[in-house]
């Protein structure tokens, strides 16, 4: 059988397995939905479609944007608690939720424009959101790092252990403090 001829039939199958888990998911979710691509179009369209956030921010500048893990057995239970306490904030919060849930990472992005989130609603958000998350297995930060605006998260809700493991590789790799001084552990 040639190289193509083996490579067909094996997305035919692959297309066949994920229309049987789909299903099987559909039974217990009947509220879920789901794109495959059947050609290199339609997947280059559906990585456009999710790489676009610009619309979001178009619509809501420098929106506050979360990216937090939650253990796969806890996403609907985690989004069940956070949208009210979100709105019992502020009752205009409707946040975007997206992210790859697969691996449990769940981009939360906040309906407001970044000027208009006062410093104390911004802290009752975080603490909405991160509640619980290190407890449960998940984290406050899930793929794109601590960066500054992030370490009193950090210092906030990591294990202490960890937390002194880190400021002692810190320490033995750059004893001098000369790389990225003032970040995350200074």
């Amino acid at each position: 059988m040639a190289p193509q001829q083996r490579l067909r039939g094996n997305e035919e199958q692959l297309q066949m397995e994920l229309g049987r888990i789909y299903e099987e998911l559909y039974e217990t979710y009947p509220g879920i939905s789901a794109v495959v691509a059947t050609s290199r179009a339609q997947e280059a369209e559906l990585w456009r479609l999710r790489e676009d956030t610009d619309l979001i921010y178009r619509r809501h500048p420098a929106a506050p944007s979360f990216d937090v893990s939650v253990p796969l057995s806890q996403i609907d239970e985690y989004i069940a608690r956070c949208i009210p306490e979100l709105r019992s904030i502020d009752p205009a919060f409707d946040p975007y939720l997206f992210g790859h849930i697969a691996d449990g990472n769940l981009h939360i992005v906040l309906n407001v424009s970044g000027a208009d989130l006062i410093p104390d609603k911004a802290a009752a958000v975080e603490s909405v959101l991160y509640r619980d998350l290190t407890q449960s297995g998940g984290s406050f930060s899930a793929e794109h790092g601590i960066g500054s605006k992030r370490i009193h998260s950090l210092r906030e809700t990591a294990d202490p252990v960890k937390f002194a493991l880190m400021t002692q590789i810190k320490s033995a790799m750059d004893g001098a403090r000369t790389l990225n001084p003032g970040k995350v552990i200074g």
